[in-house]
Formats: C-alpha cells, structure tokens, sequence
C-alpha cells in the first residue's frame, strides 16, 4: 500500500470519526432525550398498572371457577 493511500485511510478514520461525534451531539441536543424518557416512563407507569389489575382480575376470576364447587 503506498504512502498516499495509507494517509488517506487515516484521514478517512478520523474524518468518520469527527463526523460520527457530530452528528450524535445534535442529535441528542434536539431530541433531549433524556427528558422525553422520563416523561414517557411517567405516563406509562398508570397504564401499566391498570394493565396489571385486569391481568390479576382475570387471574383470580379463571382461578374461582377452576374450583372444584363450581363445576
């Protein structure tokens, strides 16, 4: 490989590199997603829950009338 071609490999290194750190920092600049996270965990903690009543609801429901005195 020669001499030109080695230094374009590096050059092509670090310009892929300098565009990579860029291109995260604005992206995660505009989309601040951190906050969007939080926000969305926190909307989603009351559906999860009421998920999880019906799931338990059922449960119990499907339990009482696997009972033997309800066949």
């Amino acid at each position: 490989m020669s001499l030109v071609a080695k230094v374009f490999v590096v050059l092509n290194l670090i310009v892929s590199v300098f565009f990579l750190v860029f291109a995260m920092n604005v992206w995660t600049a505009n989309t601040k997603w951190q906050k969007m996270y939080e926000m969305e965990k926190m909307q989603n903690v009351p559906l999860l829950a009421a998920a999880q009543k019906v799931e338990l609801d059922l449960d119990k429901k499907t339990g009482q009338l696997a009972r033997p005195e309800h066949r």
